[in-house]
């Protein structure tokens, strides 16, 4: 008896190990050792499919861990593979992908929500309709995947032909995946599902709400970002022709959009003006001092004047100095405006927004004027660092443009379904905020080597 007993704890220590994916080896007991190999196997199929007292299976466990992971060691990753035995605990027992835990998810769920994509295929590959497996709240994998913001789940369900039947799923509130990705606010997944044509624009959910009024209903009514992941979607929507649910309008606006607080909204505004104002007042008083220590000094035996005088560098810089100086000041003065709670709300959010564009203009034209400072001393002696120096400043004059790279890459994944047409309407929009943003550079350039070429053609005979 003791030792039928120690033939069955040595078979079990052993399927411990082998579930775990630790080194195994093959233990066979002296006594009854026939009989407890033909009963490996039933021994296998009952540990597979037992759930602890959350209800998670052993494959619960095994979908929730990615099958590499990797260390940062001064900025480099360096890979290690860890050997998760998906594949093994479906060979046993293929019905545990079926068995959910105790809040209704499935391990495709789960590693949907981990973004496990490894596992995802295995699945999928091993048991093909365990896709489509709805968990308590109806949803399936695609929508924990949109929900957990896990865009390689995402992106692979689209470029998977073969689950295109999944696309247009409802979970039990009636929500898609583009309803979900629309409410989480991900543009890269709102872009991915919106690329795919099987992808259906204008089913409603059970509040009646299509897609587009409900990115319409995420849009704060007044004082907001027009540049905002909601407002591209809504925007995107607009120009892939989606529709409108069968919803009366007023009650629409009464049940479903953001509601004005106008007096929180002028106390947050007050406090958002007084903090930039700061920023405002700092570029007016470096560009103004910079009007009397010009670059190259000055000529003594002239009534001072720059010694540069006359380059088109310097030139330049003064015009760059002159627009900075301007954008700062109009900066600091819409502010003022803005941050003074008895004037309307309107008009301080026309002063704020208008506030806020002079200050990123004035900080590119300040960082023009500093390259072309330091073009102008440095270049006679040494060229190269100048032009360093230069290509370092025009980070500056590029920065704080992350909205237009995200929708060119929304443009890029429309093109699909919208065509040339209307994806160049959303690029006209990055068009028409880059002209908005970079029209001074004209006057900057232009000028100076306009009026060189006049004062040239004027002293030629």
């Amino acid at each position: 008896m003791a030792e039928a007993e120690l033939g069955r704890a040595t078979h079990e220590k052993w399927f411990t190990k082998d579930l775990l994916g630790w080194e195994c080896k093959e233990i066979i007991p002296p006594v009854h050792s026939e009989q407890s190999v033909q009963q490996t196997p039933n021994k296998f199929s009952v540990l597979a499919e037992r759930g602890d007292k959350d209800g998670s299976t052993p494959l619960h466990f095994a979908v929730s861990v990615e099958d590499r992971s990797f260390i940062n060691i001064c900025w480099f990753p360096f890979y290690r593979t860890i050997n998760v035995p998906i594949c093994d605990l479906l060979e046993v027992k293929q019905s545990v992908a079926f068995q959910p835990d105790i809040t209704g998810s499935f391990p495709i769920h789960i590693a949907a929500s981990m973004g496990v994509l490894n596992a995802i295929s295995i699945l999928l590959e091993k048991c093909h309709d365990c896709g489509g497996l709805p968990d308590a709240k109806g949803r399936t994998f695609l929508h924990v995947a949109v929900e957990k913001k896990r865009c390689n789940v995402v992106k692979f369900a689209c470029r998977n032909t073969k689950l295109s039947w999944m696309l247009n799923m409802q979970d039990s509130d009636g929500n898609t995946a583009l309803h979900l990705a629309i409410q989480a606010g991900d543009l890269g997944i709102f872009g991915w599902l919106m690329g795919n044509q099987q992808v259906c624009l204008n089913l409603a959910n059970k509040n009646g709400l299509t897609p587009l009024d409900l990115a319409e209903s995420k849009i704060p009514p007044q004082f907001s970002y027009k540049w905002t992941a909601r407002n591209l979607m809504y925007e995107t929507l607009k120009c892939a022709k989606a529709e409108h649910g069968n919803i009366r309008r007023d009650r629409f606006e009464k049940d479903y959009t953001f509601q004005a607080d106008v007096e929180n909204e002028s106390e947050r505004m007050t406090k958002l003006a007084q903090a930039a104002i700061v920023g405002s007042v700092l570029i007016a008083t470096v560009t103004f001092a910079a009007a009397f220590t010009l670059p190259g000094g000055y000529r003594q035996d002239d009534s001072g004047t720059p010694t540069l005088a006359g380059s088109y560098t310097f030139h330049a810089f003064v015009i760059a100095m002159a627009f900075a100086y301007v954008y700062s000041s109009l900066a600091t003065f819409g502010l003022i405006y803005s941050a003074m709670p008895f004037m309307d709300m309107s008009v301080r959010r026309m002063y704020f927004r208008g506030s806020l564009q002079l200050i990123a203009c004035s900080l590119r034209t300040l960082a023009v004027s500093f390259a072309l400072a330091v073009y102008t001393v440095v270049a006679p002696v040494d060229r190269w660092t100048a032009l360093v120096v230069c290509l370092t400043a025009s980070v500056v004059m590029g920065f704080g443009h992350a909205n237009v790279l995200q929708t060119l890459a929304l443009a890029w994944k429309l093109l699909a379904r919208m065509g040339y047409r209307l994806s160049a309407m959303l690029l006209a929009r990055i068009i028409m905020q880059l002209a908005l943003a970079y029209w001074s550079y004209i006057p900057i350039f232009g000028l100076p080597a306009y009026l060189k070429s006049r004062s040239i053609g004027e002293h030629q005979p």
